[in-house]
């Protein structure tokens, strides 16, 4: 079952344009890049697209009301065997987000709007 709120990290460098035109996939040379969503800030945190190798430290999260439709789950190969995610190609519009908080990637060092303790989104 998909909820009708999730969450979804972006590197804060993203928020105006965010906040302008929605949440939209990234584009690739194959086409887009499904945006992937947590059930939670902390699932939405250690998904696989915010890894190490992005060279930002600082990151929103956001809160995004999805329509009906717009994400699906879909199932892939990891290093413990199969796995879903919950992704969307939807651009999400402004209007369905709200910016609950911004955090820095050290965990020592969290900002406005995001509860922290050690270890925790």
């Amino acid at each position: 079952m998909i909820p009708d709120t999730v969450y979804h990290w972006s590197p804060t460098s993203r928020r105006d344009r965010i906040t302008t035109r929605g949440l939209a996939p990234r584009q690739a040379c194959l086409g887009p890049v499904a945006t992937q969503l947590g059930t939670t800030p902390a699932h939405a945190w250690y998904i696989p697209a915010n890894d190490d190798s992005d060279p930002e430290n600082s990151f929103d999260l956001w809160q995004v009301t999805l329509a009906d439709g717009e994400a699906f789950i879909r199932t892939f190969l990891s290093w413990a065997g199969p796995a879903e995610e919950l992704v969307t190609l939807a651009t999400i519009p402004p209007q369905r987000l709200w910016l609950v908080g911004s955090r820095d990637r050290d965990l020592s060092t969290p900002q406005t709007g995001v509860a922290h303790k050690p270890g925790y989104v």
